[in-house]
């Protein structure tokens, strides 16, 4: 073969795959976008301790109710699983949904006999610009295995909102992490190895990325500093410049109809409630999504003079979304 020929093929090679490779990492979810800009940031003055709850385990998990209908892609959810890394999910499969701040264990202060620590995991309902949300707040969070605890005195403070709307948020508060050799700006946190050192080869945390629970190539995440990154679409994307107090970034669905809903004023008014046979809705003849409380769907139609057969439904809760020619309306009902 000409040896022009044969780099020639080469670089065509070569070119071909860095295309494909950065369409892959490029193609972020078209369902979700992300901002990330300057706020204030206020502690929960209410809330529940999760060292408390969890009997100050540091290695907590903990099951959260929404007490909202919470949509997130094409589902809809009434509880959240989250752990003491940043991951939360949302299946019993144990999907990848959030990874907001994740990779590194945040834990808490051993207990000194003191029931309201100032080193803490904390959550709380709360009502925001009238809309419902839910709060996890990681106070004092500390790294956990941290060699230079002690010394340096390492901690973080964020909080993790998820609002009724869709809406994702993680807001900063304050840091102290100057001087650990665990976190270098540009880079993120690098993992432990051995109880002797650092490996500044490998990088742990943290990530900052949603996906589809049901398909995680359907993802959406920011890389680079808080205020100087690209958005992708990998899950395993990474802030490398820790952001300062007050800082937000936000994660919005695009989609219209269920994520703009407001609180009360577009619910279904469905009845009876509870049902065991049949629902009856305001609206004749409107497109109709019924999902279960894990968020699976589990009927899509057109309601028949505003009449659903539920029958043959599993008693339980389950949410309802209509499309008519007004905006979007939802509800839930019980089936008995």
């Amino acid at each position: 073969m000409n040896p022009k020929n044969y780099q020639f093929k080469a670089i065509w090679i070569l070119c071909l795959i860095y295309i494909i490779f950065s369409k892959d990492i490029n193609a972020q979810s078209s369902k979700y976008s992300i901002e990330s800009f300057q706020d204030t940031y206020s502690e929960l003055q209410e809330y529940q301790s999760i060292a408390l709850l969890t009997e100050w385990n540091p290695l907590w998990s903990y099951e959260f109710q929404l007490n909202f209908p919470f949509p997130f892609f094409d589902s809809i959810y009434t509880r959240l699983f989250f752990d003491r890394s940043g991951w939360g999910y949302f299946t019993e499969d144990q999907d990848l949904s959030l990874f907001l701040m994740e990779g590194w264990s945040w834990t808490y202060d051993p207990y000194m006999g003191n029931n309201n620590p100032d080193s803490d995991a904390r959550f709380a309902h709360v009502i925001s610009n009238e809309l419902q949300a839910l709060v996890i707040q990681f106070t004092k969070a500390r790294i956990f295995a941290d060699l230079y605890e002690d010394s340096l005195d390492t901690y973080l403070n964020f909080q993790v909102w998820l609002f009724e709307n869709g809406v994702i948020e993680v807001r900063f508060g304050e840091t102290h992490i100057d001087g650990n050799p665990i976190y270098r700006p540009g880079k993120g946190f690098f993992c432990f190895t051995t109880d002797e050192g650092i490996d500044t080869n490998d990088i742990c945390a943290p990530r900052m990325s949603i996906a589809n629970p049901f398909d995680e190539s359907d993802a959406i995440g920011l890389h680079g500093s808080y205020d100087d990154y690209e958005i992708t679409g990998s899950l395993y994307s990474r802030l490398t410049v820790m952001p300062p107090i007050g800082w937000v970034i936000r994660f919005s669905p695009k989609s219209v109809g269920l994520f703009d809903l407001k609180p009360e004023s577009q619910q279904i008014a469905i009845t009876p409630n509870p049902v065991g046979s049949y629902i009856h809705l305001p609206d004749s003849n409107s497109d109709l999504t019924i999902f279960d409380s894990s968020g699976r769907i589990i009927l899509e139609g057109i309601s028949t003079d505003g009449k659903v057969d539920i029958a043959n439904f599993p008693s339980g809760m389950y949410f309802i979304r209509t499309d008519g020619p007004g905006s979007p309306l939802i509800g839930k009902f019980i089936k008995l």
